[in-house]
């Protein structure tokens, strides 16, 4: 069974971390704990110098400085090394640049894993280039996706302003995007648009959204910001522009033919007792008139039935009381 220390160690190169890959290379060379395999030790402190972990790096010059020819047969492959240095050029350029302190790392770790000037230069010129690369292509990824969600926004009430359409050309040109990809990103969102159009809002969807509808006709009227709200609130449940149109339109209608409708006769005559019950003292205070208003909503009585039932009844009372 292998010690606590080597394990301990064992456990923490494993799991990448340098200083645990260089105790395992200790253990390896020196036979500590563990059966002595310089080759092992040589595996284990090229990953830590490949991470910049400059203890390793030292040691690892110096075992295989004196394993000599024996060390070159034997060596982790060209590919190996390679791939180590690959991973150490990716990680110093990962922000961009590259510090004085990152060059000499990389610097250190080719002289370790011996690599010759050409070789280091070829392999840290490409790993520079797909660096370059990969980043002009998230950036061009980014730019798509901000004009495509700016196209959503121009397109979200089905039509697209000049205003909007000016919008759109400027923040083209500020990302740098051709006019061939500007035009082609715009028609496949208009596309995308238009397609919705046609997809029914879900049972639940549709009724929360014809309830807020009966809210803003309760006074028979939608003003304008009740109209922005409307809109705000289809953009949020993703009800097309078209759909939301007929729901309303819907409720306007349903609105109407309610206010033709009589209430029963049972509730006529409570509504009437409660009117005249405000007008016992000869006048609607501004609280009873919303009480009135309260008990109507209840009724399901259309604001124009219940005045028309208010005005009777106050006819009624000046009637009575000359």
């Amino acid at each position: 069974m292998m010690p606590d220390a080597a394990w301990l160690s064992m456990r923490a190169a494993l799991q990448g971390d340098e200083t645990g890959q260089y105790n395992l290379g200790v253990h390896y060379e020196w036979g500590s704990a563990v059966e002595e395999d310089k080759k092992e030790a040589v595996k284990w402190y090229r990953r830590a110098a490949a991470k910049g972990y400059e203890r390793a790096s030292e040691a690892l010059k110096r075992l295989t400085d004196e394993l000599g020819e024996v060390d070159e047969c034997s060596a982790v492959d060209a590919a190996e090394a390679e791939q180590q240095f690959r991973t150490a050029c990716k990680d110093v350029l990962s922000d961009g640049k590259v510090t004085v302190d990152e060059k000499q790392r990389l610097n250190k770790l080719a002289e370790s894993l011996k690599m010759s000037e050409e070789t280091v230069k070829r392999l840290f010129d490409e790993e520079k280039a797909t660096f370059k690369r990969d980043l002009q292509r998230q950036r061009a990824r980014d730019a798509e996706l901000k004009f495509r969600i700016a196209c959503k926004n121009a397109l979200a009430d089905g039509k697209v302003t000049v205003d909007e359409k000016k919008e759109l050309e400027t923040l083209a040109k500020s990302l740098k995007m051709p006019a061939d990809m500007v035009k082609g990103i715009f028609e496949d969102e208009k596309r995308a648009f238009q397609a919705g159009q046609n997809v029914a809002p879900t049972r639940n969807v549709e009724l929360m959204f014809r309830k807020a509808c009966k809210k803003a006709l309760a006074d028979g009227k939608v003003t304008v910001a009740e109209e922005r709200q409307l809109k705000n609130l289809a953009k949020y449940f993703k009800i097309s522009n078209q759909v939301m149109k007929e729901i309303l339109k819907d409720e306007v209608k349903t609105y109407k033919q309610n206010l033709r409708k009589r209430p029963t006769q049972a509730v006529e005559l409570q509504f009437r007792r409660a009117c005249k019950e405000a007008l016992y003292d000869g006048k609607v205070t501004p609280s009873e008139e919303r009480e009135l208003k309260s008990l109507a909503k209840f009724f399901n009585m259309s604001t124009p039935v219940m005045k028309e039932i208010l005005v009777d009844e106050v006819r009624i009372f000046r009637k009575n009381n000359p």
